[in-house]
């Protein structure tokens, strides 16, 4: 029997972003052949495998919301994705949440991901200032 290895197509999924950053993100998922889908606070109750369009993930009829700007990367090759994220910083372009589409979240809420990330950079942010005042 022989394996059959599918491979997924590169999305980045902006949630929440204004006109210029969603131009940003265009330009540079363009230039590393990945498509782009900017959605809107009403995604929350959707899960990540849907809006990174993973076969068998559907719509969500929950409207939770999500507040934060978030960029979600799905499919994109180790070296692709650090590309990505250099470029997005050479371009000045800050968006707090970032995360990439795992095998563990893609089942998540996209506010329960936005969640999650918020509470890991609160995390950080404090041992980083009990770090510095030692």
């Amino acid at each position: 029997m022989k394996s059959r290895i599918v491979k997924r197509t590169a999305r980045a999924v902006g949630v929440n972003m204004s006109s210029e950053k969603a131009a940003v993100l265009k330009k540079l998922a363009a230039e590393l052949g990945a498509e782009l889908v900017c959605l809107d606070e009403s995604c929350g109750g959707d899960t990540v495998g849907h809006v990174c369009g993973e076969a068998g993930c559907k719509k969500s009829a929950d409207t939770a919301m999500v507040s934060e700007e978030l960029l979600i990367l799905s499919g994109f090759e180790r070296d692709k994705l650090d590309s990505f994220i250099t470029k997005l910083r050479a371009e000045g372009c800050y968006i707090p949440l970032k995360a990439a589409a795992t095998r563990h979240n893609l089942s998540w809420t996209v506010k329960a991901l936005a969640e999650e990330i918020k509470s890991e950079h609160e995390a950080m942010k404090s041992y980083s200032r009990e770090r510095q005042a030692e």
